[in-house]
């Protein structure tokens, strides 16, 4: 379930995200035996027909991916109704346009952060450039659970500091573009994640990205 082409955004990346992922899982599931998996995509447009994809989505009765849902102070009910499990990478509810709602089905922001890292060194990189939000809460969850984690792993880390929820990230990434990592992860408020893809593709940046919110 994910907002596309409505009035107040697009995040059509979370859903093309999704698809790959699911695709890939299935590609190697088929190869050694695995249960493959099923994806419904929703896309909601407005406050009317996210209601409609709740409801439809939660006929399918099995997990729910809740992507970018700008209108999720109306879908979120109708779906913790169902009692279906949620996996959220995002914050989750509208009125939560930061990194400290993130994550928040999967374990909070501690396991949000501690996961970027996980991945990172799950996919056996050597260096990543982290960019995250310029706060005294940001700084924590980075330092008590992203660092750790990633010095365990042996991984040389940049740390990029992002302003709160900002709509231009232009310098942002041409400085994380000036640091030698083999992919970003990125753990910032939604309204900066969506900043920070738009800048990376005007500067046509292709270093790979882990996103931890947006």
């Amino acid at each position: 379930m994910n907002t596309e082409a409505s009035a107040s955004g697009s995040y059509e990346a979370f859903r093309l995200g999704v698809e790959a992922a699911v695709e890939w899982w299935n590609y190697t599931a088929a190869a050694s035996g695995k249960r493959q998996i099923a994806l419904d995509s929703c896309a909601p447009t407005d406050e009317v027909s996210t209601i409609a994809c709740a409801d439809e989505l939660v006929q399918t009765n099995t997990a729910l991916v809740h992507g970018v849902d700008l209108y999720s102070d109306l879908s979120l009910p109708v779906i913790e109704a169902s009692g279906l499990p949620v996996l959220g990478g995002v914050a989750v509810r509208a009125v939560d346009a930061d990194a400290g709602n993130a994550g928040l089905d999967i374990g909070g922001p501690p396991a949000a952060h501690a996961a970027l890292a996980a991945l990172a060194a799950d996919r056996q990189l050597t260096s990543v450039v982290v960019l995250h939000d310029a706060s005294d809460v940001s700084r924590e969850l980075i330092n008590r659970f992203t660092r750790p984690v990633l010095q365990d792993a042996g991984i040389v880390a940049a740390f990029v500091e992002v302003p709160p929820n900002t709509t231009d990230a232009t310098g942002v990434v041409a400085a994380a573009s000036v640091e030698l990592g083999e992919a970003w992860l990125v753990a910032t408020s939604t309204r900066s994640c969506g900043a920070i893809a738009a800048s990376r593709r005007h500067f046509g940046v292709t270093t790979p990205v882990i996103w931890g919110t947006g």
